[in-house]
């Protein structure tokens, strides 16, 4: 696979607890807004853009919901949660068929991606790994195939997805949760991004932030863990950026998002 593909899904809820879905034009499918992340631009802001492209809203990010990778396809989706601010809903628009706010218990039948749904009114953050049978790999990519065809047909080519450096970062503590040590692997897109840390003595991480460097395209999702035995060798001295991992950790604030 060679890399990380990277898109983002918004799961936006109004006043009313109400999510919007939007029916595809390539699957025919209610789902949530969303696509690739460009070059150059911050997670939260790809999100943003996408729901304004597919749907005509203006909205505002209030959280990071979780990581969702797709066994297979060497993606993974950042879904975030976000709230109505302005724009218009467009009935349709090039990519969508539709676009609704639907409640909670009253779903369309035709959709895609209960789990986001559910994530988003869950509350926690989530590491969700998606497993698809071959079959429907083969199904998803021919359809994926004719909808780029159909797009450059209609002048609209779709544009690659972008080669990021990405790379997962696990902060390890010791029992009264001071840092010990720091461990980075550089992710080809093979297995889920916090996968990259399973080779330790750690038997669970939390998604705790991403640190981005839009310049040269370089993406860390940040992890914590607990050592749970003394064999993890503490690091004499933190690099500068650790320290700057570090420090955001002990906020202790939901998932955020930093770098230059």
């Amino acid at each position: 696979m060679g890399f990380m593909r990277l898109g983002t899904r918004v799961a936006v809820i109004n006043e009313k607890r109400e999510i919007l879905l939007s029916k595809r034009g390539d699957f025919g499918v209610w789902a949530l807004p969303g696509g690739r992340v460009d070059s150059g631009e911050w997670l939260p802001e790809s999100a943003v853009r996408e729901v304004k492209e597919e749907t005509g809203l203006d909205v505002e990010i209030v959280r990071a919901v979780g990581l969702y990778y797709q066994q297979g396809r060497g993606r993974t989706n950042i879904l975030y949660e976000a709230r109505p601010v302005g724009g218009e809903l467009f009935a349709r628009t090039e990519e969508t068929l539709d676009n609704q706010f639907f409640a909670q218990d009253a779903l369309p039948t035709e959709r895609f991606g209960d789990f986001y749904v559910q994530h988003a009114f869950g509350g926690d953050v989530y590491l969700y790994t998606l497993e698809t049978s071959a079959w429907e790999l083969f199904k998803i990519d021919m359809q994926l195939r004719w909808r780029w065809v159909q797009n450059l047909l209609a002048g609209r080519p779709e544009p690659s997805f972008v080669e990021f450096d990405i790379r997962a970062v696990g902060i390890v503590t010791d029992e009264d949760n001071t840092p010990i040590t720091v461990i980075r692997q550089k992710s080809d897109g093979r297995v889920a991004i916090p996968a990259l840390l399973a080779k330790t003595n750690i038997e669970t991480w939390q998604w705790i932030g991403v640190w981005q460097d839009t310049t040269s395209d370089v993406i860390e999702f940040v992890f914590m863990g607990q050592a749970t035995d003394q064999s993890t060798q503490a690091s004499e001295t933190f690099s500068d950026h650790d320290s700057i991992l570090i420090e955001q950790m002990q906020h202790n604030t939901p998932v955020w998002t930093i770098g230059q």
